[in-house]
């Protein structure tokens, strides 16, 4: 049985690459954030799991309690109040290198080894969860800044261009994507 797929529009294929070079761009960037944190909970659950042995039902739900709170912990602090959290400001445009992991997922994963290592009860579950998450929205933080500030230097506007030129493609700016945090667009 055949699989049929739908005509492609009837475009150059230069035009059909850039156009999904463009929607590639955005999904890497609108899944940057989610993905870390994705890698840090993994991460961070084998390594609680080796030291404690398989959670129980009950220190399964203590350590998402511990990430929620977390979370909440986190974004309270960001956003002054816990009103906020759930109404972003706007995101300024970041580099998309600033969502590289290496720095809050590895921080994330020492803080749950750490714990791991120094907490030998039920305790541990809600305390990783809790640290792993703010860990890593912190780092995160610190990073997309950095992205931000180098961007900033290099004399680019709020909308990621420079006042003489316009985004060149391969720069790491991707369109469309102003209301995700973390994302490479801003504006």
């Amino acid at each position: 049985m055949a699989i049929l797929s739908p005509p492609l529009p009837h475009e150059a294929p230069a035009k059909l690459a850039n156009r999904y070079r463009t929607h590639l761009q955005t999904a890497v960037s609108n899944s940057a954030a989610p993905y870390g944190y994705t890698l840090t909970v993994w991460t961070s659950g084998a390594i609680i799991t080796h030291a404690q042995g398989i959670p129980t039902g009950l220190e399964a739900v203590l350590f998402l309690g511990g990430a929620v709170a977390g979370f909440a912990a986190v974004g309270t602090g960001a956003h002054g109040s816990v009103s906020g959290l759930l109404h972003p400001p706007r995101s300024p445009r970041v580099r998309l290198w600033g969502g590289f992991h290496l720095p809050s997922v590895g921080l994330a994963i020492a803080g749950a080894a750490v714990v791991s290592a120094l907490v030998q009860s039920s305790l541990a579950w809600p305390l990783v969860g809790f640290v792993i998450t703010a860990i890593y929205l912190s780092v995160i933080a610190a990073q997309f800044t950095i992205a931000d500030s180098t961007r900033q230097a290099s004399g680019e506007d709020d909308e990621g261009e420079r006042p003489d030129a316009g985004s060149a493609p391969g720069s790491g700016e991707v369109p469309g994507t102003a209301d995700r945090p973390g994302t490479t667009d801003g504006g």
